[in-house]
């Protein structure tokens, strides 16, 4: 039986685990932060402008058996923002 997808998991702290999500249709997230029974993904961008569209792949944790938590998109952005009440665009100087 194929697995429908891969988890590599590194220890973060000790609330947090970090895994990196890639399925069989080459989508992924960088960084999976799992904390309180959610599953928050992160993507990191080069960009300072950007765009919504990344967050698609955040989808794929609905078939997780955790719920999905807030996302976040790190990137070169001069100031904090959000797509959504869901996903957060977060400047990589303020990490």
């Amino acid at each position: 039986m194929q697995r429908p997808f891969v988890w590599t998991y590194n220890k973060v702290r000790d609330l947090f685990d970090s895994m990196m999500y890639i399925d069989r249709d080459a989508k992924e997230i960088d960084f999976i932060m799992e904390g309180d029974g959610k599953l928050c993904p992160l993507e990191i961008k080069k960009t300072a402008t950007p765009d919504k569209r990344i967050t698609r792949t955040f989808g794929v944790i609905d078939k997780a058996p955790l719920q999905l938590g807030t996302g976040a998109l790190l990137c070169m952005a001069e100031q904090f923002g959000a797509f959504d009440i869901n996903n957060l665009i977060v400047p990589i100087w303020a990490t």
